[in-house]
């Protein structure tokens, strides 16, 4: 049977700028992201978005799940 992990990214406007705040359950404030190529990157991780609640210019959630090797 497949086994899968899954990555959540909270995105969020700190100082007006768009952020990355959270990965899972750990606070980044990563100032600036560029969510494109970011969400690219983590494309080319194997990663694919399988659901999302809010904007990605705004606040919201983005869950990505991959195969467990």
């Amino acid at each position: 049977m497949q086994k899968w992990e899954h990555l959540v990214l909270h995105t969020g406007v700190v100082g007006g700028k768009q952020t990355l705040t959270w990965i899972n359950d750990k606070q980044v404030l990563k100032q600036e992201v560029e969510f494109y190529p970011y969400l690219n990157k983590l494309g080319d991780e194997g990663w694919e978005v399988v659901d999302s609640d809010g904007d990605i210019r705004s606040y919201g959630y983005f869950v990505l799940k991959r195969p467990k090797e």
